[in-house]
């Protein structure tokens, strides 16, 4: 039990920490709190000669509290539903090619590169959430550890270049920038719209909430249908 408590609390600290530096420094997507706390606890679990199974014991209250954290999605979603309807058929258009084309090209990459079928399986929920892409690929036989990489690292990469897609491709549309970065990178890049304007973060947190339901809804009976 203490071993519980020491290791819940130095998680929390770690985040905490990492949390402060984020907003430090103007919230830069490469230090977004998931990445360095991450670190940090590594650190902890190397100088202190943990296992990192162990670690996962005494922490399993975390992973419980995805399924709660999960839920409240409900809530940004139903602030922002006004959203759909100023956007109409189009931005829903929109989130499902980006939701689709996302994963499936990530998927034929790795395909192509000759990596396991669980590897696989996992880069499907790489736009997602990370508490909804960590229960998806444990539903559909990936592997929940990478998939919760996967997605840091895709939206932190969304979130840096971002900007450059956007001058490339001429976009000055604000909320055309949200679905994009909702859609594409997930809660990173829905703090990088913050960035922009209130009716860019509107449309990120839609698209956020909307592509991240509906793949962990379609994913499991795709793929149980598959097999």
């Amino acid at each position: 039990m203490l071993f519980t408590v020491i290791w819940l609390l130095l998680t929390v600290f770690c985040y905490s920490l990492s949390a402060a530096l984020y907003r430090k420094c103007h919230a830069t997507p490469i230090l977004h709190p998931i990445l360095p706390s991450a670190l940090l606890v590594y650190v902890f679990i190397y100088l202190l000669d943990e296992k990192v199974s162990s670690y996962l014991t005494y922490t399993s209250l975390i992973h419980w509290m995805l399924a709660p954290a999960t839920v409240v999605l409900a809530v940004p979603m139903f602030k922002h539903l006004y959203v759909v309807k100023v956007l109409g058929w189009q931005g829903l258009a929109a989130m499902l090619v980006g939701g689709i084309m996302g994963p499936i090209s990530c998927f034929l990459i790795l395909w192509g590169s000759g990596v396991d079928t669980a590897l696989l399986l996992t880069s499907l929920t790489k736009s997602i959430t990370t508490p909804l892409a960590i229960e998806t690929a444990e539903a559909i036989g990936g592997i929940p550890s990478i998939a919760a990489v996967m997605v840091i690292l895709t939206g932190i990469s969304g979130a840096m270049m971002s900007q450059w897609v956007f001058t490339l491709t001429g976009c000055s549309h604000s909320q055309s920038k949200g679905l994009a970065l909702g859609t594409a990178a997930h809660a990173v890049g829905t703090s990088r719209a913050a960035l922009i304007d209130e009716h860019a973060v509107a449309c990120s947190s839609i698209a956020l909430c909307l592509n991240g339901v509906m793949t962990s809804l379609c994913l499991p009976i795709i793929i149980s249908m598959i097999k």
